[in-house]
């Protein structure tokens, strides 16, 4: 744990437990695309509303972040379907996020998930790339180059 890196799982504890364990949704990789330029982009300061236990920004409030950038004229007139969202790094209270979002085709995003493929072809469906990154300070004036991505994300809309 010092090192912050992801450890493997030890041998006796993948023996405790079953290896053909049922998901409640299927496992899907989306690898999102780089988002240089958004085509749109918010601010927020992290407050201490959004902290958790660990004194980061709860995943949750990334999610909320990621929704409450989506136009206004869509999120009135549809709602999400699917999302997928990595996280990457932690944000901390009083930090500077740039919320950007990137509008996606839909059908370029998706067409390798044959679970969505019907839903996609019977529904309009908008879909968004979203990407939020914190500069290294805390100061709003450091430049772009000391920024660090901590959440790419997807989302569906119908």
């Amino acid at each position: 744990m010092e090192t912050r890196r992801a450890e493997r799982v030890p041998d006796f504890i993948v023996a405790r437990h079953p290896s053909e364990v049922r998901h409640a949704m299927p496992e899907i990789n989306i690898k999102p695309v780089q988002l240089e330029p958004a085509q749109t982009a918010a601010n927020t300061t992290a407050r201490s509303g959004d902290i958790d236990m660990n004194n980061h920004v709860t995943n949750t409030r990334y999610v909320d972040f990621m929704l409450d950038n989506v136009p206004g004229e869509v999120r009135s007139g549809c709602r999400p379907v699917f999302s997928d969202i990595i996280y990457r790094a932690e944000a901390l209270e009083g930090d500077n996020i740039e919320i950007r979002r990137t509008e996606a085709d839909p059908d370029e995003v998706c067409g390798s998930m044959p679970e969505l493929d019907t839903f996609i072809t019977e529904y309009k469906c908008l879909a968004f790339w979203h990407n939020l990154v914190k500069s290294k300070s805390r100061f709003l004036f450091i430049t772009r180059e000391k920024e660090k991505e901590l959440v790419r994300g997807f989302t569906l809309w119908a």
